[in-house]
């Protein structure tokens, strides 16, 4: 750390991955608690560099807060508690911080629960989600392609983003039955959505409970789930960013199939 505090950091880009601590430790509320003791880490860190100009904190809603207590989504509350933490105990560095809430990675496409499974019956390729397919979603589409968009837009207007401004980085806004639609658009396989009780979904993919409360938290609270009391978050056009500089949802799709070729 000290060699590059001497060397004089102006810019940090901190971000902590709960997939990865969810592997680690033995419950997702474990997996949590740890994400945000390295998030504090992280900020602790930040706060005591000098020159530091810009600290962006990739981070989500507290869907705990939003909700009134009646979701818990481990990723996200670690997340929003250090948000908190920097707010409260470190005012110098929120006065440098930028709040970056990351949209709905569509990879996750890839994620064991979340690839539309070959039905041989039918000939459909058929997803099944424990939520409507009228479920919004707001995606960040490529993650790796586009978070660096933002965060460069938004070290580029320092007037916008500080202090202490929360960024939501989407590509696009859909819902979950529009998101299968892409997929199956790029993939060229005749889909179908169902929607499953959590029981059956629990009972498809133990282990996976962590999207069941996210996307349940979707289904209910719907624009509102990407939401601050007195927060106005800035988003991908106040910075000026236009969607021919993203890949989308179907652009990612395509990525990963030509990956897979």
């Amino acid at each position: 750390m000290a060699k590059y505090v001497n060397q004089g950091a102006h810019a940090i880009f901190a971000v902590t991955d709960f997939v990865e601590l969810s592997m680690l430790n033995p419950s997702p509320i474990s997996a949590q608690d740890n994400e945000y003791l390295l998030g504090k880490t992280l900020a602790d860190a930040a706060a005591a560099i000098p020159t530091l100009r810009h600290y962006i904190w990739s981070t989500l809603p507290s869907a705990k807060t939003i909700s009134g207590g009646r979701y818990n989504v481990f990723h996200f509350q670690g997340k929003a508690a250090v948000d908190e933490y920097i707010i409260q105990n470190l005012p110098a560095l929120a006065e440098k911080t930028t709040f970056l809430w990351v949209g709905y990675y569509a990879n996750t496409f890839a994620y064991p629960p979340l690839v539309p499974k070959m039905d041989s019956t039918t000939g459909k390729h058929v997803w099944r989600l424990p939520v409507s397919p009228d479920t919004l979603v707001s995606s960040i589409g490529s993650p790796a392609d586009n978070v660096g968009v933002f965060a460069a837009a938004i070290l580029s207007q320092q007037a916008l983003t500080l202090p202490a401004k929360y960024v939501l980085a989407a590509a696009e806004k859909t819902t979950q039955g529009g998101m299968l639609k892409k997929w199956s658009n790029i993939m060229e396989y005749e889909t179908e959505y169902i929607e499953v009780l959590i029981e059956e979904f629990e009972r498809l993919f133990p282990g996976w409970e962590v999207f069941i409360e996210m996307f349940q938290f979707w289904e209910e609270f719907g624009e509102k789930s990407w939401s601050k009391e007195g927060i106005t978050p800035i988003e991908g056009s106040d910075l000026g960013i236009n969607n021919s500089q993203l890949i989308d949802i179907e652009g990612t799709v395509k990525k990963m199939k030509c990956a897979s070729e």
